[in-house]
Order: structure tokens, then C-alpha cells, then sequence
């Protein structure tokens, strides 16, 4: 992998993120902040909630529906990809994690772009190995 791209080999200067839901969410600013500092970088956001402070750092919103809804919400994240060419989708809440883990390859498919999200086997896996660490007795 070069300097100049992040893994996949989508190029750094230029890239386009979709995060999905979260833009009111306490740390929105934070990782808008530090995705700013990639050259060119195209930040598109989405929460459930219409008037966010994140509608203002990112450069589109729109108003995604809850993830309680898995089909309309899948559909809405591949519509926003496709419209606004987004290349890498980064998931900043946990409850959408399990959801895009679990249609990861059909969004990338349908969109495509690469999901940041650990695939279901993986995930059982990490939440597994995870329960079965035994902490000391203080």
C-alpha cells in the first residue's frame, strides 16, 4: 500500500466518506476534525434527526431513517453512496454496526465502495473472544 492510499487502494487526496448516522452525536466534530486534515477529503453525513450541528461540518446531509429499519435503511446508505460517490462508508455509532456488518457485501456491491465494519463472522468472533477474557479479582 503507498503513502498516498488508504487500504483498497482508494487514493487519500479526494476520497469521499459517508458516515451514515451520528452527525449529532457528541463526537462527530472530533472525527470530522481529523478527516479534515486528508487532502480534498468529501465528508458526507447523515443522522435520524434533521437539525444536527454535524448538517454544518459535513459537506452534504440528509436525513437517514432509523437503523431499526434495516431494508430502508440499507437502501437509503447505497442511495447516498451512489449520489454523492462515496467511496469509503465509516460507521460511527454502535447500533449501526451490526447492520452494516451484516449487509456489507451488498452495499459494496451495490454502491461500490468499501464498508468499514468488520464482517458478521468477525464480529461473532471478536464479541466472542471478547466475553471469554477472564479479569482478575481485585
Amino acid at each position: 500500500m503507498s503513502e498516498d492510499s488508504i487500504p483498497y487502494g482508494i487514493p487519500i487526496p479526494g476520497v469521499r466518506i459517508l458516515i451514515p448516522s451520528g452527525a449529532g452525536a457528541p463526537g462527530f466534530a472530533g472525527i470530522v476534525r481529523c478527516l479534515r486534515k486528508l487532502p480534498d477529503v468529501y465528508i458526507a453525513a447523515g443522522d435520524s434527526r434533521e437539525y444536527v450541528y454535524g448538517s454544518q461540518l459535513a459537506d452534504a446531509f440528509e436525513v437517514v431513517p432509523s437503523s431499526q429499519d434495516e431494508q430502508i435503511y440499507v437502501e437509503k446508505v447505497v442511495a447516498m453512496c451512489k449520489e454523492h460517490k462515496i467511496q469509503v462508508v465509516l460507521p460511527i455509532t454502535t447500533r449501526e454496526l451490526g447492520l452494516l456488518s451484516k449487509h456489507k457485501k451488498n452495499i459494496e456491491d451495490s454502491a461500490d465502495c468499501k464498508v468499514v465494519v468488520s464482517g458478521v463472522k468477525e464480529r461473532s468472533r471478536q464479541q466472542s473472544s471478547r466475553h471469554a477474557v477472564k479479569l482478575p479479582d481485585h
